[in-house]
């Protein structure tokens, strides 16, 4: 099975969005009042909800170019 290609701007994407999220927690942590140390207890404590979010982050726009890619392989065989 042939591997995927996944573009650059793709990578690019995913990972701004993962700063935004990390830095909403960050806000909010701070928002809270929490000093260094517990903002940093705070991001451990929602480590599960930033991977999750950073995977659906990661998930979305990889299935997108998955499937714009069958549709371009689909109408790139139909045209010969």
């Amino acid at each position: 099975m042939a591997k995927h290609p996944e573009p650059r701007w793709m990578t690019l994407l995913w990972l701004v969005v993962v700063l935004c999220i990390v830095g909403s927690f960050l806000v909010a942590g701070l928002r809270r009042g929490y000093d260094f140390v517990e903002v940093v207890g705070f991001l451990g404590v929602n480590f599960g909800n930033i991977f999750a979010l950073s995977l659906l982050a990661a998930l979305v726009p990889y299935a997108v170019s998955f499937i714009l890619g069958l549709l371009r392989r689909r109408l790139h065989s139909a045209v010969q």
